[in-house]
């Protein structure tokens, strides 16, 4: 079904019209020129906000670049160039360009040329990226988002059916009101950069063509034609009301004398410095549908003294004057010699109008359905493809399955498509294929593991990596093999809980156990099967005890693999010890646990599985004689208590690699590397600055270790600092006692630990730590749950133990239950 609508997606996108694609899906995907005309100047101050290549050479983040004018070429670090050139290194990087007293941030590459004299700015970016530094100046940014998105599109079909214009000059567009407004990139301007980012690629096309999408301020409550101020009339620029926008001029009403009309004319060059004028000649008026003058006859004297009668059309009746719009009613008043003009609206009026278009998205339109009134017939479509959803077959596998994966893609062109897939094994790439029209993808997988599947879409024109990027997901197991049943303790004793676990060779993680316990035959403890692996029993009298498992994978739940296990519950004797010695060959939940403190310290062991096998006696040796032990690779409860305590002293300190860390970088990664140097005995202040004198240890760690010496922490020093770390952790000699966290190993009469409060569910603390060590003393609790959180597991202990005492068994240890364990309430 999922490929069914993928296929249906595509095939209803090409059933619009799509020759509009064949000529400006290539100018889309091309980088802009823009000419920052505004910013020219003789001397120009440039800051680099990321690392950048200026004529190819490295110039680092920081860095300040003086240009100026030399001769007509532009002089910079004793040279002179007429063009120079700035490229970013990496990704997010941006410069600041001061001109004066004007000062704006720029994205993508920049060229300096040298014109007239003048350093003349050339940004060059994508599309997507100019019209964010184009969509807040052309509309406020405090518009509603609808309306923003719609001045977007507009936008976007302007630069893209204007590409060009400034050919001669060596750019596409001008940054001036010439093309449209380009003020650089504000990232407090964040309505319009998400109106762009929401409606990228999108375009209006009439006939295959890409629209001319002009705009105004406002129409007053008409839009306008096109052939009435102008010569074309287009199709999808017709005079129509317009019920929105409801703006009228300020000023109304404007009152002018003769004399205020003749310096107005003669300011716009209608009328002669020796002219006079003399009337307006009010029957001459004739309107356009819209209601706008289209033609009017102005009445002068020339210098000859003659009448002499001027047409006004087009756009003159508004421009002649200097009035806001074509939209005016005019009157005259003999007595005091003036007219009166009383007007709506603002600029040309074709188009879309701002004003309407805010309140449209005010009352809930959104932007296609302001974008199809103003333009009247356009269709809207996207020259951008977009990756919904990549469908694979399933998320988990077992080795010797097939994976196979399409996508499902909103595009108007597919045949303009290429696709790309790449494999990974956790970290390892393993299929890394070149782009090909190939849409789908099929592999036999052969390893269990984790994977990711990535998926890249390219459009042919695009000169990007990719489009659209999606990836899933998926793990791979190996089919059951062999299950076994273990106990947590080698002498289970009469009315005392033992934990029964079921462990498993292979398989996934909803692995579906079943547990049974059987005395005599008869059943005396049933668990169905469900995903949770162990149970606490409490045997109730002594006698010989047998459980049987039985474990299905839901990967292949018709499987049914079985196993019983045989054992004897005994009386307890008067001394009761919680020590146990882990070695070769068991298979225990705490040996589990100890393979993932053994991993942490990077002895690299593989998966836990609780089965105490060759890695993990080696590593085990290794870190007994690191910490000048007696290397048997036995170990008993000091032994894991030290590998654990060592486990979390790593995590706390060890590096994770996000971003390149350099010369006066800030964060909280900074201040945890400051941390590490400090623990391997390189002296620095922990300031979360990377300072010099963080730039300085960082290069002798460098040459201590025989690394390349740049002061810079990228992801191969903070893999040493980590080995390091670790290293040094594991030959520290602070060996932690046999006290179990303080708490006495003798006669719980002879605890003299106070808790203040009644301990239940939830809470965390000292004083719940202290309970589960008592606990795990008398045997109801594993090492592994003494985390001073009071959770399920320490619930259901509690519970035992109140029932072996005679007390009400409702988890919550109160006065009588602490005190029946030697504390003092």
């Amino acid at each position: 079904m999922k490929r069914i609508l993928s296929i249906f997606l595509i095939i209803s996108m090409l059933l619009s019209p799509i020759s509009a694609f064949a000529k400006y899906q290539e100018v889309y995907f091309q980088d802009i020129k823009i000419g920052l005309e505004s910013m020219a100047r003789n001397a120009l101050s440039v800051s680099l906000n990321g690392d950048y290549l200026v004529d190819g050479a490295f110039f680092p983040s920081g860095s300040i670049l003086n240009l100026s004018i030399s001769n007509g070429l532009v002089s910079f670090n004793g040279k002179t160039y007429q063009e120079l050139s700035l490229v970013p290194v990496g990704e997010g990087s941006w410069i600041r360009i001061i001109s004066g007293t004007k000062s704006a941030k720029y994205l993508g590459r920049m060229s300096f040329k040298a014109v007239n004299n003048l350093i003349l700015p050339i940004n060059i970016l994508n599309i997507e990226d100019y019209l964010k530094g184009v969509v807040p100046r052309e509309m406020s940014d405090s518009f509603p988002l609808e309306a923003l998105k719609a001045q977007a599109v507009a936008a976007r079909c302007y630069a893209l059916s204007n590409i060009g214009k400034h050919r001669i000059d060596g750019y596409d567009l001008c940054d001036t009101v010439h093309c449209q407004v380009y003020g650089g990139y504000d990232e407090t301007k964040a309505n319009s950069i998400r109106a762009v980012e929401e409606t990228k690629g999108i375009i209006m096309t009439y006939g295959g063509r890409i629209i001319s999408a002009y705009f105004s301020a406002s129409n007053g409550g008409w839009t306008e034609a096109s052939g009435n101020p102008w010569t074309s009339q287009l199709p999808y620029l017709i005079a129509k009301e317009d019920t929105f926008d409801t703006y009228i001029w300020p000023e109304n009403p404007v009152v002018l004398t003769v004399i205020d009309i003749d310096s107005r004319l003669k300011a716009k060059n209608i009328l002669g410095p020796n002219d006079r004028f003399l009337r307006i000649d009010l029957n001459s008026i004739v309107r356009n549908n819209s209601g706008r003058i289209a033609r009017m006859d102005v009445v002068y004297l020339d210098q000859n003294g003659l009448e002499v009668i001027k047409t006004l059309t087009k756009e003159q009746p508004r421009t002649a004057f200097s009035f806001r719009s074509a939209l005016y009613d005019v009157t005259y008043d003999a007595a005091t010699d003036t007219y009166t003009f009383i007007g709506k609206g603002y600029g040309h009026g074709v188009g879309m109008s701002q004003i309407g278009a805010r309140n449209r998205a005010l009352a809930g339109q959104r932007f296609d359905e302001i974008l199809k009134f103003y333009y009247d017939g356009a269709q809207i479509e996207s020259l951008n493809s977009k990756l919904i959803l990549l469908n694979t077959n399933k998320d988990k596998f077992l080795i010797g399955e097939e994976i196979t994966a399409n996508p499902i893609i909103e595009s108007s062109s597919i045949d303009n498509l290429l696709f790309k897939y790449e494999l990974y094994k956790g970290d390892t790439l393993l299929i890394g294929g070149e782009y090909s029209k190939n849409i789908d993808f099929k592999y036999q997988l052969q390893e269990e593991g984790e994977y990711t599947l990535k998926a890249y879409i390219r459009n042919v024109y695009s000169s990007k990596d990719y489009d659209d990027y999606r990836e899933v997901k998926f793990n791979v197991y190996r089919s059951i093999s062999g299950v076994n049943v273990i106990l947590d303790k080698n002498t289970v004793y009469e009315k005392k809980p033992v934990n029964i676990s079921v462990l498993t060779e292979g398989g996934s993680d909803r692995i579906a156990y079943k547990i049974e316990v059987y005395k005599d035959e008869n059943l005396v403890y049933g668990q169905d099967f469900n995903y949770v692996n162990s149970i606490a029993f409490v045997p109730q009298e002594i006698g010989e005890y047998v459980v049987k498992a039985e474990v299905k994978d839901e990967l292949q739940p018709e499987n049914v693999l079985s196993y019983e296990l045989k054992f004897n519950v005994v009386k307890e004797p008067v001394s009761r010890g919680s020590s146990f010695k882990l070695k070769k060959g068991m298979k225990d939940i705490r040996i589990k646990t100890l393979q993932g403190a053994l991993n942490t310290l990077l002895y690299n062991i593989g998966t836990p599985t609780g089965y105490f096998g060759d890695k993990t006696y080696n590593a085990v040796v290794d870190y007994q004689k690191k910490k000048g032990l007696k290397a048997t690779g036995i170990v008993d409860e000091n032994l894991y208590n030290m590998i654990l305590k060592d486990a979390k002293t790593f995590n706390a300190l060890k590096l994770t690699y996000k971003r390149v860390l350099r010369l006066n970088v800030k964060g909280d990664d900074v201040k945890r590397l400051q941390n590490a140097l400090n623990k391997l005995g390189y002296n620095v202040q922990v300031n979360g600055i990377f300072d010099a004198k963080t730039v300085s240890v960082v290069k002798k760690l460098q040459k201590d270790n025989r690394m390349v010496i740049d002061g810079v922490v990228g992801k191969a020093v903070v893999n040493k600092i980590n080995i390091l770390l670790a290293e040094k952790i594991k030959r520290e000699k602070d060996v932690p006692n046999d006290n179990n966290e303080g708490v006495s190993r003798g006669n719980l009469s002879e605890q003299q630990v106070n808790i203040s409060r009644v301990l239940k569910k939830g809470m965390e603390g000292n004083d719940v730590k202290a309970l589960q060590s008592a606990l795990l003393r008398l045997g109801y609790l594993q090492q592994s749950a003494v985390t001073g959180y009071f959770g399920s597991i320490t619930e259901t202990a509690v519970k035992s133990f109140q029932r072996d005492k005679g007390l009400y068994a409702d988890g919550i240890a109160g006065k009588a239950t602490l005190e029946k364990l030697g504390f003092k309430f």
